[in-house]
């Protein structure tokens, strides 16, 4: 028997009980539905659990049809009553698998449901990715652009207010180099597109650098004398002043001494007294390469304002003695063409071997605006060391050559 029909209790499968939502029933259906619903004959000899509304109709037109087949037989109309029993059979087996049917049906419709909600959480899932989005662009936007910038305005006031001028000839002269160093801020770190458009927006190391010069502009206020900023400003206040340098490789330097080869590697810095950086060393290679598209050598120093220069050094290394210097090249950083890579390749100066002097290829890109530190870091790139922090020295081993991704932004290695 099928399990909505128990006969002397004969159906040990009998099953009545209300639907839940989980058989597909509408949460925001009324509650004032009477099905399933339970009928009992017979001194409950005979149990009917009529599932639906559906159900309850097809067991009626079932015993409808049996009359209607037996009136037609007996005026007679064979033909009419032969076809109501065959539809007769057809119902009865369709009641017979009706609770089969029906929990296909519940199942179809929480399938449905479950589309339906799957679509709305995907909904609100892009509002809230949209929302976050700008929230996390307006965060940077207050970060790394607007706090550091009223920091610095009211370092300059508050140098205003506690300073005892001279005269009031000082004080204009103050002002006036304050006033020439904001603006020259203003200028080169773009407008508020760099930081919220979705196409043109900066990386996050370029904000956390933008950010971190914008500071070093504030420190520089607060921790010296009205007479010492007017010396330094002209210096700190060029945001952002970056170089990349793409060491790329040496030609025709010498093989070495009767002993032993050279084992070529390339260590620059900007600072003077600054810590040095190098590459990965390349052992017996009178023509080493390093930087590729598959395998970059690029290092980024911050400079501070102008007149620096850019000292790159080929060395020869021995492991456990004292490294050994094979000549250099001097590059002035303000002769370079901003926002673009510059290739430089030149004889080293003071080479070991004047008859092999040797030659070091470099390419240089100068940053002295947020424009050119989009092109340099652009958001492509954004999150590749995200987890890293800013104030870290970040490199990536490739091979035998070592790659100095974003070196010395704390102010222990200042360049």
């Amino acid at each position: 028997m099928p399990s909505w029909l128990s006969c002397c209790g004969l159906t040990s499968h009998y099953n009545f009980g209300p639907r839940t939502e989980g058989d597909g029933v509408d949460s925001t259906k009324s509650t004032n539905d009477i099905f399933p619903f339970e009928l009992m004959l017979c001194c409950n000899l005979v149990r009917l659990n009529f599932i639906s509304a559906t159900h309850l109709f097809i067991i009626l037109y079932w015993l409808a049809l049996i009359p209607a087949a037996l009136w037609l037989r007996t005026i007679p109309y064979i033909i009419g009553s032969a076809l109501l029993w065959v539809g007769w059979t057809m119902l009865t087996v369709i009641l017979i698998r009706f609770d089969k049917i029906d929990s296909l049906h519940r199942m179809q419709k929480g399938e449905d449901s479950l589309l339906v909600e799957r679509s709305d959480l995907q909904k609100i899932q892009a509002s809230l990715e949209k929302f976050y989005e700008n929230v996390d662009g307006v965060t940077a936007l207050w970060t790394c652009r607007t706090r550091p910038r009223l920091e610095i305005m009211k370092q300059v006031m508050r140098k205003v207010i506690e300073t005892r001028w001279a005269s009031k000839a000082a004080c204009k002269a103050y002002f006036k180099t304050m006033i020439d160093g904001l603006q020259e801020i203003e200028l080169n770190i773009g407008g508020i597109d760099l930081y919220l458009s979705k196409d043109k927006a900066l990386s996050k190391d370029a904000l956390a650098l933008v950010r971190a010069q914008l500071d070093r502009v504030a420190n520089l206020i607060r921790l010296n004398d009205a007479k010492d900023v007017m010396k330094k400003a002209k210096d700190v206040m060029v945001v952002p002043n970056l170089i990349g340098v793409r060491v790329v490789a040496c030609h025709g330097l010498p093989t070495g001494t009767v002993f032993s080869n050279y084992n070529p590697f390339v260590r620059m810095r900007v600072k003077k007294e600054g810590d040095w950086v190098k590459t990965g060393c390349r052992d017996s290679q009178s023509s080493p390469r390093w930087h590729s598209g598959q395998d970059p050598v690029e290092f980024r120093f911050m400079v501070e304002g102008f007149g620096k220069e850019l000292t790159c050094q080929v060395m020869d290394e021995h492991v456990g003695y004292d490294d050994t210097f094979m000549g250099e090249l001097r590059t002035e950083i303000d002769s370079l063409k901003k926002g673009k890579w510059t290739k430089i390749s030149k004889e080293l100066e003071d080479p070991v071997s004047s008859e092999n002097p040797g030659k070091l290829h470099v390419e240089v890109f100068l940053v002295r605006d947020a424009a050119d530190l989009f092109e340099l870091m652009p958001a492509a790139g954004q999150d590749r060391f995200a987890e890293e922090g800013l104030a870290k020295d970040r490199f990536a081993e490739q091979g035998l050559a070592q790659t100095a991704v974003l070196k010395n932004y704390d102010d222990d290695h200042r360049v």
